[in-house]
């Protein structure tokens, strides 16, 4: 009983305030791995104090949707839009989170002109350091950028960097990206694991599982990108103009294919099929998770489905299941490419899994085939999903 009162009474402290006082000044500082340029941050909050609306967006995967959290209020992005409505009272501050667990920045790219893009956001907060792994995440990373930095209005973008149970995320490549940008930039890793393995702080206080952060620790990433950077641009007017606050963006530091992306699913595609069914009917991208709303689904090996893209880069997004699956077969102008397999059997939950088929194709038309085949691990279920094929390059 004391143990719930406890809990209950953490929760109320943390969804009552902005951001709570519980990092020690040592770990706000080791918490900022760039501190990076606020001149557009500088133009919103300037924008925010002569009343005109501002909306606040985040993007990312699970940790940045609230998994871990005890309600979406207990979230760190929902804290961290209360900075801005506590600071711009007289304001009217929106708050959009398009965040989908279980995805990484490769389909964060993808997806953006459905969702982020739709709306005229002035802070962009990005979150996949979780989510990302190795190198090839900075594909999609640096799409995800480069596409919020020329959104229209010009909009601010923040990046936030978590951490899994044992201390370990995709930073150490993610900056190479955030460094180039010059963006603002805060890590909770630098700001509390040596704390951590020290046993100066309990990781488990902050890591609700393997890797979603539970209330108190939404509570610290917040309290990182309020104090570290939203506090600090907000008592600095920028003294340099950075090469990504004007209209021009410089060449990209990978690649900038996923910066120009499409969406090819079954109510847009004209495919020559044999054993795929479209499952659903639809025709429009309302949510941020409609995107999973139409796909082919086959029940039999042996399936075929086929029909033109056009990029450089092409991957799929396809489904995987706990309690078995088939496989896909996957050939990009009569090419095998390789076999996805559908079967998540003992995994934590059936997901909408994203692979790169090809990330270095001549950017013209290309001829996608997939084949459904058998399950691979002698399993009765051969269901195979596939929900969409993406493509970038294609301006």
């Amino acid at each position: 009983m004391k143990l719930f009162i406890a809990i209950c009474l953490l929760t109320f402290f943390l969804s009552a305030h902005a951001y709570a006082d519980i990092l020690t000044r040592q770990e706000l500082s080791d918490g900022i791995i760039n501190k990076g340029d606020y001149t557009r941050l500088w133009k919103v909050m300037e924008k925010a104090a002569s009343g005109e609306p501002i909306l606040f967006c985040v993007i990312g995967g699970s940790v940045t949707e609230g998994a871990g959290a005890t309600s979406w209020e207990t979230a760190w992005g929902n804290h961290a839009y209360k900075w801005w409505r506590k600071n711009f009272p007289g304001t009217n501050i929106t708050y959009k989170n398009i965040a989908i667990g279980a995805t990484g920045s490769d389909f964060g790219a993808y997806r953006l002109p459905y969702h982020l893009a739709l709306f005229t956001p002035d802070v962009v907060c990005v979150e996949y350091s979780v989510n990302d792994w190795g190198e090839m995440g900075n594909i999609g990373y640096e799409g995800v950028i480069r596409q919020c930095l020329s959104l229209p209005n010009r909009p601010a973008v923040v990046c936030v960097c978590h951490m899994n149970l044992q201390g370990v995320n995709n930073q150490e490549h993610h900056i190479k990206v955030i460094k180039y940008y010059d963006l603002p930039a805060v890590s909770i890793k630098n700001a509390v694991w040596d704390n951590c393995e020290a046993g100066a702080r309990d990781v488990k206080e902050i890591i609700a599982d393997s890797v979603h952060p539970t209330d108190f620790g939404h509570a610290m990433l917040a309290e990182l990108v309020a104090k570290d950077i939203f506090d600090k641009a907000k008592k600095t007017k920028p003294v340099k103009i950075s090469r990504v606050a004007h209209e021009t963006l410089p060449e990209p530091l990978v690649t900038d294919a996923l910066q120009y992306t499409k969406y090819y699913y079954p109510a847009f595609v004209r495919a020559k099929t044999s054993g795929w069914k479209q499952r659903t009917e639809k025709t429009e991208i309302i949510s941020a998770r409609d995107v999973y709303g139409s796909d082919w689904i086959s029940a039999h090996p042996g399936s075929t489905l086929e029909f033109t893209v056009t990029g450089s880069v092409i991957s799929v997004c396809y489904q995987r299941y706990t309690h078995g699956g088939g496989t896909i077969t996957c050939y990009i102008d009569g090419k095998e490419i390789k076999t996805l397999d559908c079967d998540f059997s003992g995994g934590w939950g059936d997901y909408w899994a994203t692979d790169y088929l090809a990330t270095d194709l001549d950017n013209t038309e290309h001829t996608v085939t997939f084949v459904s085949g058998p399950n691979a691990h002698g399993g009765s279920d051969h269901t195979a999903v596939l929900t969409s094929v993406m493509t970038g390059g294609a301006k």
